[in-house]
């Protein structure tokens, strides 16, 4: 991803979006935000940006928001089709990494009527912040917040030692429910290195796997949990060929951390600012691992 001697930027666009009529939307509504970019023309940029067959996805699609809250559907006995009405404004976010600038320009192609099998829509760029990865940072003293929006998905072998992952092969991959903040924060060190050059890795420059494995134990050290509420959820993504649902499990709710050991912390403002933009976790490109992360001033 990174082009020696460049520094990535980061740019996050949020985009207003009205429906011309009443519709009926997936209950995952971000595949209405992946059916516009994948038929406009005018989009193909993002197309292949979300095509890339990387491990670490340099796009986020987030589902469609009402207010504060992002629109998808839980799985349960009563479960009912996602409505939205012409006479509210919705919005999403797209966040993408980029060695290139001048993209966020072209981010203002989000306007105008877009057709989808789901309803006409008609979207207006709300507002566009590109940020260089060099400057990027998420500012708190000791405490902060992480609220997880929809569901975050953290597999079990996430923290398997780097002479383990051959052996772990044979060991089922399952998601796990109550996040650690080894896993939360070695997966973001993963993201961030997946696009940087060498020498702005974390937590050292041209960081091996045992460095990032190393990184997310201390962080169990470094990092204690003061208040959380959290809850395990399951999300209706769509339909398979065979019209059983796929199924999506993942945790929600929120967790309060202190930072005890402040050395890491310039390591988190960077990967804090990172999550705001591009989510946690697995399938995070298509919205699940949406976060929200705020400052506390007190315990």
């Amino acid at each position: 991803m990174y082009l020696e001697n460049k520094v990535p930027y980061l740019i996050v666009a949020n985009i207003l979006l009205k429906p011309v009529r009443e519709c009926i939307v997936p209950p995952y509504t971000s595949k209405v935000v992946k059916y516009m970019i994948e038929t406009s023309d005018k989009l193909r940029f993002l197309r292949d940006i979300a095509r890339s067959r990387k491990s670490y996805k340099p796009i986020t699609i987030s589902p469609i928001y009402h207010g504060s809250k992002p629109l998808y559907t839980i799985f349960s006995k009563d479960t009912k089709p996602l409505v939205l009405s012409p006479d509210e404004v919705y919005w999403f976010r797209v966040s993408i990494v980029t060695n290139d600038p001048s993209k966020v320009v072209d981010l203002g192609e989000f306007s105008g009527i877009f057709k989808t099998p789901y309803g006409d829509f008609l979207a207006s760029i709300d507002r566009a912040e590109i940020t260089s990865f060099s400057s990027l940072e998420f500012d708190f003293n000791k405490y902060f917040k992480i609220e997880f929006l929809t569901p975050t998905i953290l597999t079990n072998k996430l923290m398997t030692p780097p002479k383990l992952r051959e052996w772990s092969k044979r060991i089922p991959e399952r998601h796990r429910l109550v996040p650690s903040s080894s896993a939360i924060f070695s997966y973001l060190a993963r993201l961030w290195n997946s696009f940087v050059s060498p020498k702005l890795m974390i937590p050292r420059k041209n960081a091996s796997d045992l460095d990032v494995y190393k990184f997310g134990l201390l962080s169990d050290v470094a990092l204690v949990e003061v208040n959380y509420r959290l809850k395990p959820e399951t999300a209706i993504y769509g339909k398979g060929k065979s019209g059983k649902l796929k199924l999506v499990r993942g945790f929600r709710g929120w967790i309060i951390y202190e930072l005890t050991y402040p050395k890491m912390k310039k390591y988190y403002k960077k990967l804090l600012a990172l999550a705001n933009a591009l989510g946690i976790g697995r399938s995070r490109s298509i919205g699940f691992g949406q976060v929200r992360i705020s400052k506390i001033e007190k315990r």
